[in-house]
């Protein structure tokens, strides 16, 4: 680096760049009437910053506790557990670059994933839950194959749907249901039944009668 200034200024000169903290900190002139060297070293700052947040449900209304928030820089991965109302907090150093992803079984939440950095200040980023749902969807046919429509398909939690004219229905349950799945229309009887499902974690297809 180099200054050219007025014989006889006094004044300061001070090095600065994010993440670096230099020695000598700055440097003072006074009655300058000479050329001056001033060499400076920099090291990285110690400096350190917070991630911090809260993890909401789908209303925005109750914190999650207990879901892992994973921070990933490339190489290191490290994690935290929302607490007391849905809240996580951090510590990075700073420049700190990387993603932040809240993870918990049968969720998605949005953002999916934050990017974040170069961190140079504390940042503070919130995550709204859902809760994942799985679909059981299937075809209601005669002992020809023909679609069966109108056929009322009522699952054991309350839901019904109807047959389309393809004889099509689709129920969307919350991740981890169980229950039953019943179809109805006077005048026929099906087979299977009905046809029960444990702990629902993928979505069911094909789920014919």
């Amino acid at each position: 680096y180099s200054f050219t200034v007025t014989s006889g200024w006094s004044g300061t000169v001070t090095p600065t760049r994010a993440g670096y903290e230099f020695t000598p900190p700055s440097s003072t002139y006074s009655n300058i009437t000479t050329n001056q060297t001033q060499d400076y070293t920099g090291t990285v700052s110690s400096t350190t910053y917070t991630i911090s947040g809260q993890v909401m449900d789908e209303g925005g209304r109750t914190g999650m506790d207990g879901v892992t928030v994973n921070f990933y820089d490339g190489v290191t991965l490290n994690t935290e557990t929302t607490s007391g109302g849905g809240y996580y907090s951090h510590t990075v150093t700073v420049n700190w670059t990387g993603t932040v992803t809240p993870e918990f079984l049968g969720y998605s939440f949005t953002p999916v994933s934050a990017a974040i950095g170069p961190v140079q200040n504390n940042v503070s980023q919130d995550f709204t839950a859902g809760q994942t749902s799985y679909s059981i969807s299937g075809v209601v046919m005669d002992k020809n194959s023909s679609p069966i429509q109108y056929v009322t398909v009522t699952n054991s939690s309350g839901g019904a749907t109807s047959t389309n004219a393809s004889g099509e229905y689709s129920f969307s349950l919350p991740y981890n249901w169980t229950g039953s799945v019943t179809p109805t229309k006077s005048g026929w009887v099906f087979s299977p039944s009905q046809r029960s499902y444990t702990n629902l974690t993928t979505h069911e297809t094909g789920q014919n009668y």
